[in-house]
């Protein structure tokens, strides 16, 4: 019996490992078929995404996201897109594939080695299972045999999850949904996070929606707009524009009119607005819900880059738009402030006492390091 429980154990802890195993093989598989199509890879990162991918030279670099992989795939110039792109794409998908056709077999004959004496005895040819020797002992046959089968299982799922095309909450794209968009002569992107805010705002996820999906409320809490509103024609979900007359830089000037539209329309959790003048600019409001009556709020900017940027680009680009981050801050505070009111005296008494906490810590951490000073 104690064998057994430390088997159990054993097989367990694996499993962490098996999922990066996979997740490496998958991202293998992407870089293989990019190469023979005649994409580079730029990089390939274990432990972490192509978020976490510094751009520091070295080709091979490590997160701290243990079983995430990735693979920095991208053409030698222009777009991701065509024939090319598809193969890259399904080339992950294709690995998981040939990874399971290799170890069936083998984890097959070892399960069953491993649950009866008598078909190890058939294996490996030689009468009884013998009481000693590595690959004789049952209990290391039954491990192999397990983790095997586990590792064909995760595998199949991986290829299975990918084959199914969908943007995840996180905003992450699936291998099917990135290969639908090619087929449909669409150009692939880098999707890169500019800024992300969150804010649980007390009020139940249909009220804080009925609140956004309406864009006549944008001037109470984004004080840059003068007026908003639903372009007449257009559509109340997926291809709704909405115009946002903002205010003039210059005192006296007309203010810009901007057109942005609705791309992904999932009520009451999630929609997506890119911007008419710049389409590759996007912005993803998601609610989800936070205990009884409470929502969380969250509001991220992406930006859609060409792969090929050098990193001297790429930094450009995101210093232009640094302060799109105060901005989400500051709109998300006042969103939770039009829509709880009652609250403010206790949250405002809050906020008070953790700037003062913040004070008093920064007072102290400026005078330990005077102290260190020579």
């Amino acid at each position: 019996m104690a064998q057994q429980w430390l088997s159990l154990v054993a097989i367990v802890a694996t499993v962490p490992l098996v999922v990066l195993v996979s997740n490496v093989i998958h991202e293998l598989g992407h870089a293989l078929a990019a190469l023979s199509v005649g994409y580079r890879v730029r990089g390939f990162v274990v432990g972490g995404t192509g978020a976490d991918f510094t751009r520091s030279g070295r080709f091979l670099q490590f997160g701290r996201k243990f079983g995430k992989a990735t693979a920095i795939v991208s053409p030698r110039h222009g777009w991701i897109s065509g024939r090319r792109g598809i193969v890259a794409y399904g080339g992950g998908i294709a690995m998981n594939f040939v990874a399971v056709a290799l170890a069936l077999p083998d984890g097959l004959g070892f399960a069953r080695c491993g649950l009866t004496a008598q078909s190890c005895a058939a294996k490996f040819g030689n009468g009884p299972l013998p009481a000693s020797g590595m690959l004789a002992e049952q209990d290391l046959v039954r491990y192999v045999g397990a983790i095997s089968i586990l590792f064909c299982g995760i595998n199949i799922f991986q290829a299975a999850t990918n084959l199914w095309p969908r943007v995840l909450a996180s905003g992450a794209v699936t291998d099917a949904k990135h290969i639908l968009n090619l087929v449909e002569a669409r150009h692939l992107v880098e999707w890169i996070q500019v800024a992300e805010s969150t804010v649980v705002v007390d009020r139940p996820r249909a009220q804080v929606w009925e609140f956004l999906d309406n864009p006549e409320n944008t001037p109470r809490y984004d004080p840059t707009v003068i007026r908003a509103y639903r372009k007449p024609g257009t559509s109340a979900g997926v291809g709704r524009i909405i115009v946002t007359e903002r205010r003039p830089s210059v005192p006296g000037a007309e203010g810009p009119a901007q057109e942005a539209e609705v791309i992904a329309f999932e009520p009451p959790r999630r929609v997506i607005v890119r911007s008419a003048g710049h389409q590759t600019l996007r912005a993803e409001t998601l609610l989800r819900a936070f205990g009884p009556g409470a929502t969380r709020l969250t509001r991220t900017v992406w930006l859609g880059a060409k792969p090929t940027l050098t990193p001297e680009q790429r930094k450009r680009m995101l210093d232009a738009l640094s302060g799109i981050a105060a901005e989400l801050n500051r709109d998300n505070e006042a969103i939770r402030r039009l829509l709880e009111p009652e609250h403010l005296d206790g949250r405002a008494g809050e906020q008070t006492r953790m700037t003062q906490a913040i004070r008093i810590r920064r007072n102290r951490n400026t005078r330990a390091l005077a102290r260190r000073q020579p």
